[in-house]
């Protein structure tokens, strides 16, 4: 399938702050990914998210071998997510991490941030 990297731990998400990678207690830089089943197309349902850490901000690895969040679990599904979810956005706020991402309901194509 594919996968798209992009949501990083920055320094500061102010929107005129320059994107700097920040580190986290253990000297890593953190990233969520968004994967898909199927290779270039784009959002291709269901959609998975994943966990990715680096020691230098190019290399990158998976923290865990299975998905950290999906239509599948883990925990429970709400209605409002359980077609697709995609889109993570991760922050931090007072040493605790957040997961930003949208899902959607169909057929009515009913996005919301989760």
């Amino acid at each position: 399938g594919g996968v798209v990297l992009g949501a990083y731990h920055y320094e500061s998400y102010r929107i005129d702050a320059p994107r700097m990678l920040k580190r986290t207690k253990d000297d890593k830089f953190l990233s969520l990914y968004g994967a898909y089943k199927k290779k270039n197309e784009y959002e291709a349902d269901p959609g998975y998210q994943g966990l990715a850490s680096s020691c230098d901000g190019i290399n990158w690895k998976r923290e865990k071998d299975e998905y950290i969040l999906s239509i599948h679990g883990p925990g429970e599904v709400e209605d409002w997510e359980k077609h697709s979810i995609y889109q993570p956005w991760l922050v931090e706020h007072d040493g605790v991490y957040y997961n930003f991402y949208n899902a959607k309901q169909m057929p009515e194509w009913i996005e919301q941030i989760g």
